[in-house]
């Protein structure tokens, strides 16, 4: 889990410099998911796609992730 806990936290340090990012927001939720934070995935998930609404865009579905 150290690794996963080290690419969750550079991808936290991603989002943070370049929130409006798909490609970092949905790598944050894989490996969120991978690691077996299924909530914080979940929650990272919603944070996504409400941004996405938010700019009249659908969001990836989570399932397809």
């Amino acid at each position: 889990t150290g690794n996963y806990d080290r690419g969750i936290e550079i991808a936290q340090l991603a989002t943070d410099v370049e929130p409006d990012s798909d490609e970092l927001q949905l790598s944050l939720v894989r490996l969120l998911r991978v690691s077996g934070s299924l909530a914080a995935a979940a929650e990272q998930y919603e944070l996504y796609a409400r941004s996405r609404r938010d700019l009249g865009l659908d969001p990836e579905p989570l399932d397809t992730l």
